[in-house]
């Protein structure tokens, strides 16, 4: 059965939103995950790249954009239909894109955004009617 965590965050901003992706990241790696992350934008593909070579001053999260020649635990991409295998699906997308539906779990960031905490809702329901196991995961400040 697949699985859905929604990480509900307390913040409304977009960098509160990405640092918590480093985290998330950085965790999951550690435990030999990988990770694909799916963006809107690739203004935002850029910033998150950004962010995930600086994310410690000591160390940075090894990741490619897709259809660069290195390989790592951490992938990112704007592409809805990419052909890619991964443990993990983080969506930063407003939408569920298409590739979904590949993965066994899918994470999904939430901040106090109406158009995101909307659009989350809604995939929440339309995933728990679907069978999926769904979890509501409130994090603190």
């Amino acid at each position: 059965m697949p699985r859905a965590d929604y990480y509900v965050l307390p913040q409304s901003d977009y960098d509160s939103r990405e640092l918590f992706v480093c985290r998330l990241c950085d965790k999951l790696t550690k435990d030999r995950m990988s990770i694909h992350i799916h963006l809107p934008s690739e203004a935002d593909l850029a910033q998150l790249d950004q962010r995930l070579w600086s994310f410690k001053p000591e160390a940075f999260l090894p990741h490619t954009i897709l259809g660069q020649e290195l390989k790592a635990r951490i992938t990112l991409s704007t592409d809805a239909e990419v052909d890619i295998e991964a443990d993990l699906l983080i969506n930063l997308a407003i939408t569920t894109p298409a590739l979904a539906a590949r993965f066994a779990r899918v994470a999904e960031i939430v901040i106090q955004d109406p158009e995101i905490l909307a659009a989350s809702r809604e995939s929440f329901k339309q995933r728990r009617d679907a069978g999926w196991e769904v979890h509501n995961h409130r994090m603190p400040s």
